[in-house]
């Protein structure tokens, strides 16, 4: 996913990452990152997500 998003964002297109947050904590829709910062911690998100989001910047990712 991230190797998909990098290529995208270097064609100036900006994808969004829907992600289901395996083993988070939270409940429900999440915003991990609204494509300038990140909003919650690896808790509330899941690892995956965090990890999309502090390597991703510039794309909103949910879960």
């Amino acid at each position: 996913v991230i190797y998909i998003a990098k290529i995208l964002l270097k064609k100036n297109i900006t994808p969004g990452i829907i992600s289901r947050g395996y083993k988070r904590k939270s409940k429900g829709m999440v915003v991990v990152h609204d494509g300038k910062e990140i909003l919650v911690d690896v808790l509330i998100s899941g690892d995956e997500p965090y990890l999309m989001a502090k390597t991703l910047e510039k794309v909103p990712i949910i879960v």
